[in-house]
């Protein structure tokens, strides 16, 4: 099996000289990696085997959807029938739900005889939708999570760490190498952060 990397990768000398771009590139990866999906650019993308949860919600891999083109569920032969858009709502956070479902008691949906309906109890299954999502612009909270982990990277590969030391006491901050998020970043980018479970 072939090595994972080399010291021929371009990016090993771009690491070994503190490019920043290296740094960037990493960072971004890791605050995406977090959230779970790409955050920027807008884009529109078609994903499938998506969970249809109790109540017939349907948890989309965004924080920041901007049109929904398509929902389409797999019928009992396998089948995708693309849903009448009159059938859902769709929010801006991530999830699409049945239209009957708001302030109603339906619970899921249903493909039978007469095309989909609600049914009291719910089908669970798997649903693909074609969706746009993202942000145009890198939100600025983003970015300043994601320049104080290339910052921090750089500095830490580039021995920029100080110790403190008086007699008797000696005090040298916790290396933390690569780019890893604290639980202060972490928290900062819950908004953009996709659930593990809806």
């Amino acid at each position: 099996m072939d090595n994972l990397l080399t010291t021929q990768d371009p990016d090993w000398a771009s690491y070994r000289n503190q490019d920043p771009d290296f740094y960037m590139r990493a960072a971004g990866a890791e605050v995406r990696r977090h959230c779970g999906w790409h955050i920027y650019p807008s884009i529109t993308e078609t994903v499938a085997d998506l969970r249809i949860g109790s109540r017939g919600i349907i948890g989309l891999p965004s924080m920041h959807v901007t049109a929904v083109a398509s929902v389409a569920f797999q019928n009992r032969g396998g089948d995708l029938v693309v849903v009448d858009p009159v059938n859902y709502t769709w929010f801006d956070y991530g999830v699409i739900e049945s239209s009957a479902a708001v302030g109603g008691d339906w619970s899921g949906f249903y493909y039978g005889p007469g095309g989909w309906a609600s049914v009291p109890g719910g089908q669970f299954g798997f649903a693909t939708v074609t969706f746009t999502h993202g942000y145009a612009a890198v939100p600025d909270d983003v970015k300043s999570v994601t320049y104080e982990l290339a910052s921090t990277a750089l500095e830490v590969n580039a021995g920029n760490v100080k110790m403190v030391e008086t007699p008797g006491f000696r005090l040298q901050p916790s290396l933390n190498f690569g780019v890893n998020l604290n639980p202060e970043q972490k928290s900062r980018l819950a908004t953009y952060t996709v659930p593990a479970v809806r």
